[in-house]
């Protein structure tokens, strides 16, 4: 299942998610994409997780234990994400070092 998975990506694509524009290159065709980021909440009282993290800290201090807590389950998806693409993380990164 993880190989069916990793055949999905290509080299022929990347996609660069910055922090103020998500940028699409398409290989032979250039930047096909570039967009401003947008986040989207689906709650009154959603917040981002920079903000999230922040407001564990409360004027008596510091929450060690729900600030490290908030810190991992932010950082898991991200984590993952890199485990999974590892394979093609690597071979990308070693291809533009030869050129």
């Amino acid at each position: 299942m993880l190989s069916r998975l990793i055949g999905l990506f290509s080299a022929d694509m990347g996609i660069d998610l910055g922090t103020a524009n998500t940028l699409v290159y398409v290989k032979g065709r250039g930047i096909v994409l570039n967009e401003p980021s947008v986040v989207a909440l689906t709650t009154i009282n959603g917040k981002t997780v920079p903000a999230f993290l922040s407001g564990l800290q409360q004027s008596e201090g510091l929450y060690y234990a729900s600030l490290a807590a908030g810190a991992t389950l932010a950082s898991l998806p991200v984590i993952l994400a890199g485990w999974i693409a590892q394979k093609q993380l690597v071979r990308g990164l070693s291809l533009g070092a030869l050129k």
